[in-house]
């Protein structure tokens, strides 16, 4: 047995929101495991009223949530094949990012991941043809397979902030204590935001981010 692969022109799907009044900044919005693009970015509608555009990519695989019916989520990769997937969703995202940013080169701009997605925005930075002013990181991590000379090297005309749930069932305290030193230890500056909420995306605290 001998694995191939061909390639294929793909169509991706994205949303965007666009900026009341004058554009100020542009964010792009990586969803977590599960979500899809079209409700996650409702949760930056607020944004977009202060003068703010928002554009939010889907992850190129979609799956039935429970057994073979019903809600349909999407996620950035799986352990299987990993490799290309990242190469996949990556040249997807730069060429959305370049095609947006050809009438937007002035305004500040954001990476935000949450959950899966934080993982997805820093390897895009990372082997992407990309760079931004802001990386936001809510309730995830670095992923392992990145060195971290890359990640700082990235980073060094960018600030970084983490945002974490006070009660995020999936991001326990020795998580955070050991991100924290992870940074530390690479000499990585960053921001750490916490509040009072779970697993999710805390609108009052998005609003301190803006």
């Amino acid at each position: 047995m001998e694995e191939q692969y061909i390639s294929v022109p793909l169509n991706c799907r994205y949303f965007q929101l666009k900026a009341e009044g004058q554009a100020r900044a542009h964010w792009y919005v990586l969803h977590g495991y599960g979500q899809l693009a079209r409700y996650f970015i409702k949760k930056f509608t607020k944004l977009s009223a202060n003068g703010i555009h928002v554009t939010a990519p889907e992850g190129l695989h979609r799956f039935y949530l429970e057994g073979s019916s019903g809600r349909v989520g999407a996620s950035w990769m799986t352990k299987e094949d990993r490799e290309t997937d990242i190469a996949n969703y990556i040249q997807v995202l730069n060429a959305l990012h370049h095609n947006n940013e050809r009438a937007n080169d002035k305004l500040e701009r954001v990476l935000f991941g949450f959950s899966q997605g934080c993982a997805t925005a820093m390897r895009w930075l990372c082997l992407g043809d990309v760079s931004f002013d802001h990386v936001i990181m809510w309730a995830g991590s670095f992923p392992t397979d990145l060195p971290l000379g890359e990640v700082k090297a990235k980073l060094k005309n960018t600030k970084l902030t983490l945002v974490i749930g006070d009660n995020d069932e999936f991001i326990k305290s020795q998580h955070i204590i050991e991100l924290q030193d992870l940074l530390d230890q690479a000499n990585i500056e960053y921001d750490l935001l916490r509040f009072q909420g779970g697993h999710h995306i805390d609108e009052f605290t998005l609003l301190k981010l803006i």
